[in-house]
């Protein structure tokens, strides 16, 4: 059993459909935008990905937990996740026609100590879409997109805002999953 320590329900999914037997579990950490500024950018996502691993309370001895997190970086700077609709219609404003960079981590550890740290960068640049493409976008968005740094779904409508993408599509919707994968059967965890 993996436990996830991730809200993302698209985590949960991709590691359900590729077999492997997830539960997600809470954790206590909660991000401090303030205070996680003082971490270097490249740092930042693993970070991020072993606070929410080390504020899981195990559910059982040796029990393995997967802690995951994902920034954006547009101009050397991080982007957040969007509090509102108003915040995200902004940021893919400020998204449009550029790149920008998905840095996204993935640690394991059990009892404790890191079996392993994983971390991936991919690019997409969003093409230079009109504002009346951007409102009817805005229109149509499910609330969950809410939950994306980038404000759109990979998965969905999303990828009409795309003109170019260069990486990994399971770094992009969150989760380096071939790695992952990778380092659970190393640890036993799934066969090899």
């Amino acid at each position: 059993m993996l436990y996830l320590a991730s809200k993302s329900s698209i985590r949960l999914l991709l590691l359900r459909q590729a077999g492997v037997d997830t539960t997600v579990v809470t954790t206590s950490y909660v991000e401090n935008h303030t205070a996680d500024t003082d971490v270097p950018i490249a740092t930042l996502p693993m970070y991020l990905a072993t606070e929410k691993a080390r504020g899981v309370v195990p559910p059982e001895a040796d029990a393995l937990i997967l802690g995951s997190d994902q920034i954006l970086v547009v101009d050397d700077r991080v982007q957040h996740k969007p509090e509102s609709v108003a915040e995200a219609h902004q940021q893919l404003r400020r998204l449009r026609g550029k790149p920008h960079n998905l840095i996204t981590a993935a640690v394991l550890l059990r009892n404790g100590e890191v079996v392993s740290q994983i971390q991936d960068n991919a690019t997409v640049t969003l093409r230079p879409y009109s504002d009346r493409f951007l409102e009817s976008y805005m229109a149509s968005i499910d609330p969950h997109v809410l939950m994306s740094v980038g404000c759109y779904q990979l998965e969905g409508r999303g990828v009409q805002l795309m003109e170019k993408i260069d990486g990994d599509h399971f770094t992009i919707l969150g989760l380096p999953l071939l790695q992952v994968l990778a380092a659970l059967r190393d640890c036993g965890e799934l066969q090899s």
